[in-house]
């Protein structure tokens, strides 16, 4: 692109509305860096975006049409080959990465994920009886193990994308259905075992939970790299609503729950989620939306999602690099326990059931100097090959600075984001920052009026204004 833009420029809409393909929105930042006045512009059309989409209460109606978008894409500039339209409604600078060959593959892969029942509807054959109940409803830890140099696939190249030798064999897949550890049980049947959780969570008359502590900040100078944990129980969202369902709202004496039962990992991967998800490796897909906290203006949320969209069982390992735009950053949920063993450890490595997801939080603290455009922060991925099946083949993504606001974001990570500043208030978290009880009704009344939330999103909805009404 040119250096010609001009404050009645088209691209500087399609770039306010996230329309702009990830080569020409790191363009437009570009010159933006060094013109004031066409910021300024598109700082007016990002103002009026949301004052439009308050006002009519349907992000769909701002955004730009079919035809539109076709006009935008097509001025000053003949169509080429890599000019691939995503039907993920993008985000400023995510780099989504289609091929031309693979686009056919990838409406077929929607179509059979949209026909998919979730992984709430999976039958289960698996015998758990033998695990002992305090263990179900252990937290769960995430696995510290370091992650293998011959996997670290990270790269510096345009692609994020590289490939692990083909001689290194794949996981133990190995059946087992008479599973008697929770190790075993997370490792091969976390789906399954999420089921059996959430049952005894249901039956659980008294709770005697361990102390948890909130994870600290972790500098990146320390630790760049860490494992991302692919799995959690299921326990505090059935706690949650059977405290809900107990509060009488004409009480004076209403208290919070247990903050040892209020565990932002479980409460989070009770919902089932399909953004982000802009790479894949086999039939593993992932993804990164990074945004602005909710509670914390001067910092970032990174929500990074995998998910299995593929008709079979399938492991992964995932493992997240902190750029050094990056000052610190602290793990949401997957708190801490006071007491020695009494947290369960996540497996390095999960076997993902048929439309199973994980979803995964980082509270991101940038540097001063951060400039638009700057990488932030890297989701490696490990899982079986399609193309050489019993071989690990590895794929990355960076994900750069973009300053985008939370009421932009995809659907279910805006879902995900009120679901975290909930379980904050409602634990009384030390982290909770600006965040309160009213300004979480009012991500919910947003997010109603935006979006036509799913049965499992209105219910859920539901569920937190009555306990926020009566706290």
């Amino acid at each position: 692109m040119k250096n010609t833009l001009k404050d009645n420029d088209p691209k500087l809409t399609a770039y306010a509305l996230g329309e702009l393909s990830r080569h020409e929105a790191a363009e437009v930042t570009k010159q933006l860096k060094g013109n004031p006045a066409l910021q300024k512009e598109v700082d007016q059309i990002d103002n009026l975006g949301l004052a439009l989409t308050k006002a009519f209460g349907k992000e769909d109606e701002i955004k730009l049409s079919s035809k539109q978008r076709a006009a935008i894409f097509q001025s000053g500039r003949n169509p080429t080959n890599a000019d691939v339209i995503s039907i993920h409604k993008k985000q400023w600078l995510r780099p989504v990465v289609v091929t031309l060959g693979a686009a056919a593959a990838l409406a077929v892969t929607f179509t059979v994920l949209n026909n998919m029942a979730g992984r709430d509807d999976l039958p289960s054959q698996v015998n758990f009886q033998k695990i002992e109940k305090d263990d179900m409803l252990s937290p769960i830890a995430p696995n510290q193990s370091r992650w293998d140099k011959t996997s670290n696939s990270n790269s510096n190249s345009n692609s994020g994308a590289s490939q692990v030798g083909s001689n290194i064999v794949l996981f133990d897949n190995a059946s087992k259905h008479n599973v008697e550890t929770m190790g075993d049980g997370l490792m091969h049947h976390p789906a399954a075992l999420r089921g059996e959780i959430e049952k005894t969570a249901a039956t659980q008359s008294s709770l005697n939970l361990a102390e948890l502590s909130e994870n600290g900040w972790e500098s990146r100078a320390d630790k760049a790299m860490t494992r991302l944990p692919l799995v959690c129980g299921n326990a505090s969202w059935k706690w949650m609503e059977q405290w809900i369902d107990n509060i009488d709202s004409n009480s004076p004496d209403n208290v919070r729950p247990s903050k040892n039962a209020v565990r932002i990992d479980e409460i989070l991967n009770h919902f089932h989620y399909s953004n982000p998800a802009d790479i894949q490796v086999g039939n593993i897909h992932s993804g990164i939306s990074l945004v602005q906290c909710p509670w914390s203006a001067n910092h970032q949320i990174a929500v990074v999602l995998v998910q299995n969209r593929s008709k079979i069982d399938s492991y992964a390992e995932a493992a997240i690099t902190m750029s050094e735009a990056v000052s610190r950053y602290r793990l949401l949920g997957y708190a801490k326990t006071t007491e020695p063993d009494a947290a369960m450890t996540a497996p390095a490595r999960v076997k993902l059931a048929p439309g199973y997801s994980h979803l995964v939080m980082y509270e991101i603290e940038l540097n001063s100097d951060v400039q638009l455009g700057d990488d932030v922060l890297a989701v490696t991925l490990n899982a079986e090959s399609a193309d050489s099946p019993g071989t690990i083949a590895s794929n990355a993504l960076s994900i750069q600075h973009s300053n985008l606001a939370w009421p932009k974001a995809p659907q279910d990570v805006q879902f995900s984001l009120i679901l975290t500043s909930w379980a904050q208030i409602i634990a009384d978290s030390n982290f909770d920052g600006e965040m309160n009880a009213q300004k979480v009704l009012g991500m919910i009344q947003y997010f109603e009026t935006a979006h036509a939330p799913s049965s499992e999103q209105r219910d859920a909805l539901s569920k937190m204004k009555d306990s926020l009404s009566a706290l």
